[in-house]
């Protein structure tokens, strides 16, 4: 599993400065971003963040420290602060109402995906925003138009003292359309799916679902309906 080193260091050192219980997490986040406004792609952005979390059990008191530095000094930086932490509220604190959990637990979880967004090429994520930007500007008083796409990727691993080892790898994708129209001294703003897109769990067949359904094409001229009566 990712991180094991660093965990490892992490739970000695706050087993070493006096933890009676210590946990480490670690969190990837990947997050891509795509925006249209106005038939001109505004964002496009592709940015991932690392960090990890410690807490720490001292005499019944909790302890917590974060950090970005996953180097050997960061991690034992960061858990001994959160002992440090710890120990200062167990001086203070009138109650011990922390206890370490009393089994461990060694599982995984990925979240389900029916197509993965990074399988459909960045110049078709584009052409389908520019695309449905363009749609919105049909009234001639649609002041601005926007779409976007947002994807995320969230591996989680989670280690603690007592053994437990957890690993998660989370999805979300998530896309809306809106539209400003402006006109006798008002401004209206309108957003679909909701109030801020469709935002799930999933692939790209969150956004496939979130597309608006098709409008019904206009009769031809002179076309009479037809009425059927029993």
């Amino acid at each position: 599993m990712e991180f094991e080193a660093a965990a490892a260091r992490a739970l000695d050192t706050a087993s070493a400065r006096g933890a009676d219980y210590a946990d480490a997490r670690f969190e990837v986040e990947r997050a891509e971003r795509i925006e249209v406004r106005n038939g001109v792609v505004a964002t496009l952005s592709d940015a991932t963040s690392t960090g990890m979390g410690v807490r720490a059990l001292v005499n019944g008191s909790w302890g917590f420290a974060a950090s970005s530095d996953l180097s050997d000094a960061g991690v034992d930086a960061a858990a001994s602060r959160a002992v440090d932490i710890a120990r200062a509220g167990a001086a203070i604190a009138r109650r011990r109402i922390g206890t370490p959990p009393q089994r461990a637990y060694v599982d995984e979880f990925v979240a389900l995906v029916q197509r993965d967004p990074q399988d459909v090429p960045l110049g078709d994520r584009v052409a389908l925003l520019l695309e449905a930007e363009r749609a919105l500007h049909g009234p001639s008083a649609i002041a601005v138009g926007r779409a976007w796409l947002d994807v995320w990727r969230t591996d989680k691993y989670f280690f603690s003292t007592i053994g437990s080892r957890i690993a998660q790898r989370l999805r979300q994708t998530g896309s809306g359309i809106e539209a400003m129209a402006v006109g006798d001294g008002d401004v209206q703003i309108r957003t679909y799916p909701g109030d801020v897109g469709l935002y799930q769990s999933g692939g790209w067949e969150i956004v496939e679902a979130a597309r608006p359904p098709p409008a019904p094409a206009p009769a031809a001229p002179g076309a009479r309906r037809r009425s059927h009566r029993g």
